[in-house]
């Protein structure tokens, strides 16, 4: 399976938050709580997941990243971290400042 790569943003444009895609978020949990996946890592994931995978794989600022669908946990970056998927109509669980993953 080959990681999703994104490409770059038009100059000026911007990302769409994860809660303006349709169907669920996936959030990350950090140290200081759960976080908004990034909205091009939120589709690539839940496309995975819809498709009955077991892991997902992307590419995110130069660092690649899979969701383990059984483990419920992110590899890739410094430690696994626990991920959660909600579902749409579902209130986020949110960081302070809300950011994106």
């Amino acid at each position: 399976v080959g990681l999703a790569r994104f490409p770059p943003l038009a100059l000026g444009a911007q990302a769409p938050c994860a809660v303006d895609l349709p169907g669920a978020m996936w959030q990350i949990k950090t140290a200081t709580g759960w976080t908004d996946f990034h909205a091009a890592s939120n589709a690539q994931v839940e496309r995975s997941y819809n498709a009955g995978r077991r892991i997902a794989e992307f590419e995110l600022g130069g660092v690649e990243y899979s969701v383990d669908f059984e483990t419920m946990q992110q590899l890739g970056g410094r430690k696994p971290r626990q991920v959660q998927r909600l579902d749409a109509g579902e209130a986020p669980t949110r960081a302070p400042g809300g950011r994106a993953a």
